[in-house]
């Protein structure tokens, strides 16, 4: 066996295509590739690979796992989680090594950990009344000229 084009040593085990739909829950071993329609839950120690055509909703537990396409939901990952140029994060990410290429979106929060602690992903903060709501927004420009 070669490696192929991420530097695994395995192969694809399952490939989802892109005209297909699925929902409900997704155990395996090896690699998998979605480039449908996925809804529901992974689980898995090895490589999940969501294609640039592939759309998914779902709670994920994997090792490893490479976004090309559009993943809406929240991640726990033992090894890694890359965001290629043309992937699309909607979620909260639990992982020791985390890769953002250029180009790639992560809407979401990020906690570096190791593989072996089995926590929850990040949670939104408590709301305090008093407290301002967060923005994700620069502040304004107070520099200009009076």
């Amino acid at each position: 066996m070669g490696k192929n084009i991420f530097g695994r040593e395995d192969d694809i085990k399952a490939f989802l295509g892109p005209n297909a739909e699925f929902e409900g829950l997704l155990n395996f071993e090896g690699t998998v590739r979605i480039d449908g329609a996925f809804q529901g839950e992974i689980k898995t120690e090895d490589c999940l690979i969501i294609g640039e055509t592939g759309r998914v909703n779902a709670e994920i537990e994997v090792g490893r796992l490479i976004v090309m396409g559009r993943l809406s939901g929240n991640v726990r990952a033992g090894e890694k989680v890359e965001i290629m140029p043309t992937g699309k994060v909607y979620g909260n990410l639990v992982t020791p090594v985390m890769v953002l290429q250029d180009g790639g979106i992560l809407e979401g929060k990020v906690r570096m950990e190791s593989g072996g602690e089995k926590t929850a992903p990040p949670k939104e903060p408590a709301k305090d009344k008093a407290a301002e709501p967060e923005t994700a927004e620069a502040p304004p420009d107070t520099t200009a000229a009076r």
